[in-house]
C-alpha cells in the first residue's frame, strides 16, 4: 500500500465514524457544516476515483477534482432516491448514516491496498492486516446502513405514545411561546416561527417527560407561525399555532 492511500482511506474512515456520531446524537450545527460538507461534495467520488483510476498518468488534478465533485453528488443523489424509499425517508440521520457507512468502507478499501503497477494502474490487494482492516470497516458501514434502514423502528419518537402541548401567548414587544412534554420519553423538537410569511427562525429543543420550555421571542407586528415538528420527522408540523401580534 501506498502512504498516501493509507492517510486518505484513514481520513476516509474517521470521516465516515465522525458523520455516524453526529447523526446519532445532537451535535452542533458548526460541527454538522464541518463534516457534512466533505461528506457529500467529497469522500464518495474521491474513494471511488481514486480505487477505480490509482495511478492513471492519463488523468490529471484538474479532472480527478471534477470527478471527486460529479461522482459525489452522483451517489448523494443515487442514495438518495435509496432512502425515499424506506419509511423513514431522508433526514439528517439516515443521511448521516448512509454516507458515512460508505466513507468508511471506501476509506478501508484504499487504505487496504497494496502498491499499484505502475504500467497497468491497477490496484492489488492482499495481506492479513488488509482482510482485518476491510472486515471491521465493511461490517461499520454495513451497520450504518441496516440502523438508517430501520431507524424508524428503534428510535421512540413520542407521536404516538403520549401528548406535547404547544401555547402561545402575543405580548407587547413579541410573543411568548410554551411547550411542555407529556411523551414517554426523551423528545427532540424543532420550533419554526415566521412572521407575515418572512423566512422562519428554527430552534432546537429537547425534553425530558414533564419538562417545560419557555421564551419570549421580540417580533415585528402581523401574523406568527408558529410550527412544531418532532426533530425525527420534520415533514410534518406536530402542533402549530397562528398568533397575531397586534401593531
Amino acid at each position: 500500500m501506498t502512504r498516501r492511500a493509507r492517510w486518505d482511506g484513514l481520513a476516509l474512515v474517521g470521516i465516515g465514524a465522525v458523520a455516524t456520531m453526529c447523526a446519532l446524537t445532537d451535535a452542533p450545527a458548526i460541527v454538522n457544516a464541518i463534516v457534512g460538507l466533505p461528506l457529500l461534495l467529497v469522500a464518495p467520488g474521491y474513494g471511488a476515483q481514486q480505487l477505480l483510476l490509482p495511478a492513471s498518468k492519463n488523468i490529471g488534478w484538474p479532472e480527478r477534482l471534477v470527478l471527486t465533485v460529479v461522482g459525489s453528488v452522483a451517489a448523494v443523489v443515487a442514495l438518495g432516491l435509496v432512502l425515499q424509499l424506506t419509511p423513514r425517508g431522508i433526514d439528517r440521520t439516515t443521511v448521516g448514516l448512509v454516507l458515512g457507512g460508505l466513507a468508511m468502507i471506501l476509506g478501508a478499501l484504499l487504505s487496504s491496498r497494496e502498491r499499484p503497477s505502475r504500467r497497468i494502474g491497477v490496484a492489488r490487494w492482499g495481506g492479513p492486516a488488509a482482510t482485518y482492516l476491510v472486515a471491521a470497516a465493511v461490517g461499520l458501514g454495513a451497520s450504518a446502513f441496516g440502523v438508517a434502514l430501520s431507524f424508524e423502528a428503534s428510535t421512540p419518537t413520542g407521536a404516538d405514545d403520549g401528548t406535547t402541548l404547544l401555547a402561545g401567548l402575543p405580548v407587547a414587544d413579541g410573543v411568548r411561546l410554551d411547550v411542555e412534554s407529556a411523551e414517554l420519553a426523551r423528545t427532540a423538537y424543532v420550533l419554526r416561527v415566521a412572521v407575515d410569511g418572512a423566512s422562519a427562525v428554527d430552534l432546537k429543543l429537547a425534553l425530558q417527560p414533564g419538562e417545560r420550555w419557555s421564551r419570549t421571542l421580540r417580533l415585528p407586528s402581523g401574523p406568527v407561525d408558529v410550527r412544531l415538528f418532532l426533530a425525527s420527522d420534520a415533514r410534518a408540523p406536530y402542533r402549530r399555532l397562528l398568533l397575531r401580534r397586534a401593531t
